[in-house]
């Protein structure tokens, strides 16, 4: 399953990402839940090595963009 992450345009490594964690918390999910729909949200919470980790924080006007193969793409812009 290939993915990228950015920070306002520089490529990150997508720390903790690795797909035996996605496998796993989508397989949860699908125990807990009757079925999934087009829409559904799963998130696998902060792995280790990100913010404090690495020094740099987001801020106010850094997009955050993410890409999954097979899924799509998201994009988010920070605000104070």
């Amino acid at each position: 399953m290939s993915r990228t992450s950015q920070i306002t345009s520089q490529p990150k490594d997508p720390v903790g990402w690795d797909e035996d964690r996605v496998r796993r918390v989508l397989e949860h999910y699908e125990t807990q839940s009757d079925e999934e729909a087009p829409g559904d949200l799963v998130l696998t919470g902060t792995p280790a090595g990100v913010g404090m980790g690495r020094g740099r924080f987001l801020k106010a006007g850094d997009v955050v963009k993410l890409w999954i193969e097979g899924i799509g793409d998201l994009s988010n812009t920070m605000t104070a």
